[in-house]
């Protein structure tokens, strides 16, 4: 019996355990990850998969600007395999909670910033623990094309990616302006080390692929190679 109430006492005092997911990165920071995005159109599924880069090129204050490449691009056309040129760099602006300020590329697309608000990780500052939830609110921009969009998170468990502790959080997500409104549901898995993004996945309904046309729906998934 007194063994039974000490096991007891000691589950019940067992401290909390909280994790800082916020950002702490140095210049020259890098990460390889792997990518695929899936989709149908035309009634056939296409599949892209490659190879992304990330390098950070500057840290200020909370500032944090990294350079992102995409190479070894390739398309799965319903079986049949095609290389693709490699898409240009985008250079990523945001703040170290995770929250994207500007993208920059050679040829900016509006929907590239609408698809990465939708699957972006904001994080609460300073150490919160399993279970927390919060939500963001995100204004309208017009000089870039961002719409007014909504944020739910939740942080899920403790777990792995490869090599990596990671700790999964929820996003569910929506654009609450405009015609033609995307949403995006998915999961994150950062490192509760440094606050580096390991690993996504995405599902995108109502996406715009480049092509003025609405209505696909993106699954999207990267993960940091171990």
């Amino acid at each position: 019996m007194t063994s039974a109430l000490l096991l007891g006492f000691a589950l019940v005092s067992a401290p909390v355990e909280n994790f800082n997911l916020t950002r702490r990165a140095s210049v020259g920071d890098k990460a390889t990850y792997d990518v695929t995005m899936s989709f149908t159109q035309g009634g056939i599924k296409m599949v892209v998969t490659g190879m992304a880069k990330e390098e950070v090129a500057r840290v200020e204050n909370r500032t944090l600007v990294t350079n992102r490449t995409l190479s070894n691009l390739s398309i799965d056309m319903g079986g049949q395999v095609q290389k693709l040129e490699d898409a240009s760099s985008i250079k990523i602006i945001q703040v170290d909670n995770g929250q994207i300020v500007d993208m920059l590329r050679d040829k900016k697309k509006p929907e590239d910033f609408r698809i990465a608000n939708l699957t972006q990780l904001v994080v609460p500052a300073g150490e919160v623990p399993l279970g927390t939830k919060w939500k963001v609110d995100l204004e309208e921009n017009a000089q870039s094309g961002l719409r007014a969009t909504h944020l739910d998170f939740k942080i899920e468990e403790k777990t792995k990616v490869g090599t990596f502790a990671a700790i999964r959080v929820t996003l569910s997500s929506k654009e609450t302006t405009g015609k033609n409104p995307m949403s995006a549901e998915g999961e994150v898995w950062v490192s509760p080390e440094n606050g580096r993004i390991l690993k996504t996945h995405f599902i995108i309904q109502n996406a715009t692929l480049g092509n003025n046309q609405s209505g696909m729906t993106l699954i999207s998934d990267q993960q940091i190679r171990s």
